[in-house]
């Protein structure tokens, strides 16, 4: 599978990119930087989108606001994990959804995926019987507070207070606390490598060239659903 990467010499871009090309996948690098793994590297999307089968986004807000017209207009599949998006860029990500398959995953991990499909089956009155706290840790440099991973479980949720740690190198770590009388659960995940991420990554990108046009997140490759 040919796969451009935009966002391709950043920290998590660079990791799916060794990961991909090492399970035999041709890489192309889109990015203002030179990437750090000796493969093909561009500048513009649009001078290699046409060769491609799927474009793979790991970059910013702006950057993936920047490349949603051009992959509409060459009719390319796409799978995005940049966080820290605004409605505006949802919006257009999901109008995009209508004339072409999208992913969209804030956070690629098959354990986080597991989690949701868990929290999406308690019923909602049994939820009320708890406080519900998520306590989120990222490495120092993450810029968006709170992860885009911590929301999007918020919002299953029904929007439960959020709390944010940014610190060393940590790759992930998001608690789930649920405070009832006299009693505490606590579901908990940590991202030990990076590799969990590109590992889903990279099937969906597998996944994403077979689908039909929509608005797609990381449950869809176990239950079928959009």
């Amino acid at each position: 599978m040919n796969i451009a990467v935009y966002g391709g010499s950043g920290r998590m871009g660079t990791v799916f990119c060794d990961y991909a090309v090492k399970k035999g996948h041709s890489v192309f690098v889109i990015d203002k930087q030179t990437p750090k793994l000796n493969i093909p590297f561009y500048s513009r999307l649009e001078d290699v989108i046409p060769s491609v089968d799927t474009v793979v986004d790991f970059s910013s807000p702006q950057g993936l606001n920047e490349i949603i017209p051009t992959i509409e207009r060459f009719h390319k599949p796409l799978v995005s994990g940049t966080t820290g998006i605004g409605n505006d860029v949802m919006t257009k990500l999901k109008e995009a959804g209508k004339i072409i398959p999208i992913l969209y995953a804030p956070n690629f991990s098959m354990g986080i995926t597991l989690i949701k499909i868990l929290l999406k089956n308690i019923p909602q009155e049994l939820l009320r019987e708890f406080d519900i706290h998520i306590e989120e840790i990222h490495h120092k440099n993450k810029k968006d507070k709170p992860s885009g991973t911590a929301k999007m479980l918020g919002e299953i949720l029904v929007n439960p207070e959020i709390s944010s740690i940014r610190v060393g190198d940590e790759r992930g770590i998001h608690k789930i606390y649920f405070y009832g009388e006299d009693e505490v659960i606590e579901l908990s995940h940590r991202a030990v490598s990076r590799i969990i991420f590109a590992r889903g990554a990279l099937a969906s990108a597998q996944s994403i060239i077979n689908m039909p046009p929509g608005f797609y997140t990381m449950e869809a490759l176990w239950t079928g659903k959009k």
